[in-house]
């Protein structure tokens, strides 16, 4: 009985290169585990938003970035769908793409 608990006290230890592998190994699972659990899907345009955007495109190649040239309809439909900052947008979408 004496011997089986002193060979299992006196066993090899670990050798260092597999104990580093292992920790190496398990800190890129966990960063790796981290990144796909953590980061928010990639978010693709829906067709609405696509046709939105051309649309916003298009008005400021017409006015040249400024707001009054644009029809009373145009205008107001504009600034119901910038929450009242059409001109901010036709300005930085003129700028952007000119």
């Amino acid at each position: 009985m004496m011997n089986k608990f002193v060979a299992y006290i006196t066993r090899r230890p670990i050798p260092l290169p597999l104990v580093a592998t292992l920790m190496s190994g398990l800190i890129v699972f966990l960063v790796w585990f981290g990144i796909v659990c953590f980061t928010p899907p990639k978010r693709t345009k829906s067709p609405e938003e696509i046709a939105t955007d051309k649309w916003i495109l298009k008005l400021s190649q017409e006015s040249g970035g400024d707001i009054n040239k644009l029809k009373p309809a145009d205008r107001n439909r504009l600034q119901k769908m910038t929450m009242g900052r059409g001109q901010l947008a036709l300005k930085y979408v003129h700028t952007k793409f000119e």
